[in-house]
């Protein structure tokens, strides 16, 4: 993966403001708050927009748990993002991915040995990933299950 350290340094607890701390306390999980958080207390208001937009996608998207997943660990990958691939390898494994199907996912959909419906998400992610573009047929392929 890319980085070592992080480019935006996360605020220290012993520096919170009193609107930080408002905005950080909820976050708290089994007595700390991920970094995520904690780097976007640099910029409050798009931190309190991001937490939105995130529990969206994390709790109220129409994708399932599973499916989610599997994109963020294909993107994380193809990024090379170390943070998003270690929190989400985590998550993914609670959302019922395995091991062998992690390590699928690094290789991407032609010489993985994902199953569908997981493959067929990889693949079509794949294809707009790397063109940067999402086609009409692509995007009503992506779109078919989530209506």
């Amino acid at each position: 993966m890319r980085l070592t350290e992080p480019r935006i340094n996360p605020v220290e607890e012993a520096d919170w403001t009193e609107s930080q701390r408002a905005l950080l306390a909820p976050q708290r999980m089994r007595g700390r708050i991920q970094n995520i958080f904690l780097t976007l207390a640099n910029h409050e208001a798009l931190a309190k927009r991001w937490m939105v937009f995130a529990n969206h996608i994390l709790h109220k998207s129409k994708l399932s748990a599973r499916d989610r997943e599997l994109l963020i660990l294909r993107v994380g990958w193809l990024c090379q993002s170390g943070y998003e691939w270690g929190q989400h390898v985590l998550i993914g494994k609670k959302a019922g991915i395995s091991d062998f199907e992690i390590e699928a996912i690094k290789v991407g959909p032609n010489r993985s040995q994902l199953v569908n419906p997981g493959r067929a998400l990889v693949n079509r992610h794949g294809r707009t990933q790397s063109r940067r573009l999402c086609d009409r047929s692509n995007l009503a392929s992506i779109s078919r299950p989530l209506l």
